[in-house]
């Protein structure tokens, strides 16, 4: 295999072997999905290379990113209209997340 894998995703080791069929942690035994019908080391790679994590912490980053910036706009609209107000004392908006 000239791609190297992953350490296992469960206990971090790197003492893998490649059975043909499938990868396995030769320390905690976890292993990758099976290769059928004939065995292949390029999906055996594939396989355990590929983490599901790994797709679900990009779309969670996205996610918090966006709504990261749905909160700066929302408070910089808050304050646009604070500017507005004729009041000189401090006013609090009931829904303002900064509390004031």
């Amino acid at each position: 295999m000239s791609e190297k894998l992953k350490p296992c995703p469960f206990c971090g080791s790197e003492n893998l072997s490649c059975e043909g069929h499938f990868v396995i942690c030769n320390d905690c035994g976890a292993r990758s999905d099976l290769t059928y019908p004939i065995p292949d080391d390029k999906k055996c790679l594939k396989n355990w290379n590929t983490r599901t994590a790994d797709k679900e912490t990009t779309y969670l980053e996205k996610l918090i990113s966006n709504l990261q910036r749905m909160l700066f706009d929302r408070n910089e609209l808050i304050d646009k209209l604070k500017s507005k107000l004729p009041s000189k004392e401090p006013i609090f908006l009931k829904d303002d997340v900064r509390g004031g």
